[in-house]
């Protein structure tokens, strides 16, 4: 919807003659009239139901009397063996209960999502059978308008459950609006206790402004043309048997159905079209219709990270600490609730402050350090020229830079192109304990070859994928900038048809998908409906139908923009709710920037496998102050996670000579750089085991261990200067004052030390102000508009947090 809403404001509105066409265009006909109006009304239903199979009772009863010790995951005894011998090759300690939860924590990362439900839980298969019993009885429906001119659209989304007893109807009314880039939409029915009693009719509104640009960059026309293509496949592509016309029932007639066609395919099918349809036009989808190219990817971060910069430095003070990814480095616990209230409080009071002193909005002088550079001479000037000379520079240098980037890449793919083809790899696969482990990792990243494919994957969606990547290699040679629409590409789909018969018959069971498009009078689209068939060993049969009626072409109903206006920021309807912290995160996420979640606890109070690892990052770094070391510890249990299988394949000491070159691959020099004897010897290790090109590293997990490690000497490096800081200046004044100068100093380039000492004085005194509730206008009667250049309330919101987190836990 939000697609077709964009690319249809500017489209051009076509009147819609359908005779003489055959079955499949008149159905694309009429299904892309919805692109060529100015709106719509549409309504719909949404039914689930589920003949469940006799076996998922059996199975519920035995899991029922099961013990918690019997369902909890147990480790492999071949692969904890390989980990304890790996440890102790790596000379790490770990008493016996971090083991058990080291080797807990692994157990259920190998469970697939449904075997780790039924672990936690002890009674999967119950809740499936009650899951889909409340989907059968609940009656979905659904309507709203679509308003292309006006990029607005909405949907109400309504869900009623009744029974003698009991009779639940929620609405969730829902608004998107293109023009100001926000969506809009009132969550009370679903969950009361998330909205406070004054928002209760409220919408509630998330921006996604932060997104303009990128929406600006679409050529709305060309995504129009390319959503019609879409519609389009399934229908060009369908076997003459696989189109029929329907006759009309009592229901097509009232609602206008002049004439009724069927589409009868399988979601098996549709998915590989669609698959193979968007490989063959991606760059085309990228560059012409997205306007994403490589050169304006890497342009547009640089200068979206050139303007943080200096919008950044200009500013005088920050709003609130909500602003910077730096406040999410601290829990939402008592310490950082107190900061965040002191610095909003240390805000106003600034404001005011400033006012006093005949200044109306701080954003001004910024305005005017951005301007200083005018076309009157002067050594002012002089300096801009030299400003310019200097960023010319550093794109020229950029440029040196990309070249150098682009040339080791196609070194790198030539390097690929001469290691293994397809076959080598496939010959490989018979025997995985004679390759070494670069070659194996290339072989899956080039040609998506996994000798050890977990048994647990559903069989199902292994055989699509197989079947996905068998045709991807043959439909590769065919892809272009240029958009190939759907009439070429069936010329291609009949070529290849006997791979794809072949691909698609390992796949005997699939799930039937039949779609019937109802016609008016002007060939229009005015119903849609959808039927799905899904039979399963585990679930017996669940059918899934959705009907979709679409009226009012050209009139669609209007939106209340009053309702709009009067929305409500999220965390506005929540405050005051028992989710408002929560609330406070998400905005994070949706506005500012991304929050850890890694650290969450389990519910039964263990670490996740991620915090685990980061802490013996910590641990092993504080012990040994090794990069290497640290890394190589962590290594083996992020690949037993990752792939486990693959670790099984070699000895311990394999492993750690792998963890060696690991460690070195993925290093910046800064951080680790062995030379004369200990670099010969990881290029020995190199060699041995095939690790000398990018493809044969498993990037995401290398990468990962990478930034685990240098986490954990970041947390070093500042735990020693804050033990130096206080040692230092011991008094709870100095010490903020002195933190706050060592921060700001990190993040901008101070022309004035002198005024920034004063600054952080100034700060300092009304940190020790605030935690004696006396903080006041007095605490901040030194400050001078000179120098509200150094005034960063998030540093100030850190700071504060920092010190009584720590001092607090000192005492």
């Amino acid at each position: 919807m939000a697609l077709s809403l964009s690319a249809c404001s500017q489209h051009v509105i076509k009147s819609n003659t359908n005779t003489g066409h055959s079955l499949e265009q008149k159905a694309v006909t009429g299904l892309n009239a919805m692109f060529e109006t100015s709106g719509y009304d549409y309504q719909g239903k949404l039914n689930f139901q589920a003949n469940l199979a006799s076996s998922t009772t059996n199975s519920t009863t035995k899991n029922s009397k099961a013990t918690p010790q019997q369902l909890a995951p147990q480790l492999d005894p071949v692969l904890q063996g390989q980990i304890e011998q790996y440890l102790k090759v790596q000379k790490v300690r770990l008493d016996h209960q971090e083991k058990q939860h080291l080797y807990a924590a692994l157990a259920k990362e190998q469970l697939s999502n449904d075997d780790l439900f039924s672990t936690r839980e002890g009674y999967a298969s119950k809740f499936d059978q009650f899951a889909l019993n409340l989907l059968s009885n609940i009656q979905f429906s659904y309507n709203g308008s679509v308003h292309y001119r006006q990029k607005l659209a909405s949907l109400n989304l309504e869900a009623k459950y009744e029974k003698p007893t009991l009779l639940v109807h929620a609405k969730v009314p829902m608004v998107v609006d293109f023009n100001e880039h926000k969506f809009y939409i009132n969550y009370f029915s679903l969950m009361p206790y998330l909205v406070n009693k004054d928002s209760q009719a409220s919408f509630a509104y998330i921006d996604f402004s932060k997104y303009k640009n990128e929406i600006d960059r679409v050529d709305f026309k060309k995504l129009a043309d390319y959503l019609k293509q879409v519609n389009a496949l399934s229908y060009v592509l369908a076997e003459p048997k696989g189109i029929q016309a329907l006759p009309l029932s009592a229901k097509d007639k009232d609602l206008a159905v002049m004439e009724k066609i069927r589409l009868s395919t399988t979601l098996e099918q549709l998915q590989l079209q669609m698959a193979l349809y968007e490989q063959v036009n991606r760059p085309y989808f990228l560059n012409s219709v997205l306007g994403i190219k490589a050169t304006d990817a890497v342009s547009d971060q640089a200068a979206t990270t050139a303007t943080e910069q200096n919008s950044t430095k200009v500013k005088g003070k920050v709003s609130v600490a909500l602003q910077t990814a730096d406040t999410t480095e601290f829990p939402l616990d008592k310490a950082a609730d107190e900061a965040a209230a002191s610095s909003q409080q240390l805000s106003q009071l600034i404001d005011t402050h400033f006012s006093a002193l005949g200044q109306g909005k701080s954003a001004e002088p910024a305005q005017a350090t951005q301007s200083s550079c005018s076309t009157d001479g002067g050594s002012e000037n002089k300096r801009c020229a030299e400003t310019d000379v200097a960023e010319d520079t550093v794109v020229v240098t950029e440029q040196r830079e990309d070249a150098v980037a682009a040339d080791e890449v196609q070194t790198a793919d030539q390097d690929s192109d001469e290691y293994l083809n397809q076959q080598q790899c496939q010959e490989l696969m018979s025997q995985p304990q004679r390759a070494t482990m670069g070659a194996l990792t290339f072989c899956q990243h080039e040609y998506d070859l996994n000798a050890f494919t977990s048994k647990q994957k559903d069989v199902d969606q292994t055989k699509q994928v197989d079947a996905l990547s068998s045709l991807s290699p043959i439909f590769e040679q065919y892809v272009s900038d240029q958009l190939m629409d759907v009439k070429v590409f069936s010329g291609l789909w009949a070529k290849h048809q006997a791979e794809i018969q072949q691909a698609l018959k390992a796949n005997a069971e699939q799930i039937p998908l039949v779609i019937d498009v109802g016609l008016d009078a002007q060939g229009r689209a005015t119903l849609v409906d959808y039927d799905i068939k899904i039979t399963s060993k585990k679930y017996g049969t669940v059918n899934i139908q959705a009907d979709m009626n679409i009226q009012n072409y050209g009139q669609a109903s209007k939106i209340d923009r009053t309702q709009l206006r009067q929305a409500k920021s999220l965390e506005e309807v929540s405050k005051g709710s028992v989710i408002e912290n929560m609330v406070r995160g998400l905005s994070n996420v949706t506005g500012v920037e991304d929050i850890q979640t890694d650290a969450a606890i389990t519910a039964k109070g263990t670490l996740s496998l991620n915090e685990q690892l980061k802490q013996l990052a910590e641990k092993t770094y504080q012990k040994t102050h090794s990069y290497a070391h640290t890394y190589q510890a962590l290594w083996g249990g992020q690949m037993a996670s990752q792939n486990s299988e693959l670790l099984k394949n070699y000895n311990a000491q394999s492993l750690q000579e792998i963890a060696q070159v690991y460690a070195y691959w993925f290093a910046d020099e800064k951080i680790y750089n062995p030379t004369d004897q200990a670099l010969k010897q990881i290029q020995t290790l190199q060699k041995k085991h095939d690790l000398e090109i990018d493809q044969q590293f498993n990037q995401a997990l290398g990468e990962a261990v990478y930034q685990m490690v240098v986490t954990a000497i970041q947390k070093d490096a500042e735990r020693q200067a804050w033990q130096q800081l206080v040692k230092q200046y011991k008094q709870p004044k100095a010490i903020f004052a002195q933190h706050y100068i060592q921060n700001f100093n990190q993040d901008y380039e101070v022309e004035q030390p002198q005024q920034l000492k004063a600054v952080a004085d100034i700060l300092a005194q009304a940190y020790v102000d605030s935690t004696q509730n006396r903080l006041s206008l007095k605490s901040i009667e030194k400050l001078t508009l000179e120098q509200e250049g150094y005034i960063d309330l998030a540093l100030y919101q850190k700071t504060y947090t920092v010190l009584k987190e720590n001092l607090n836990t000192k005492k």
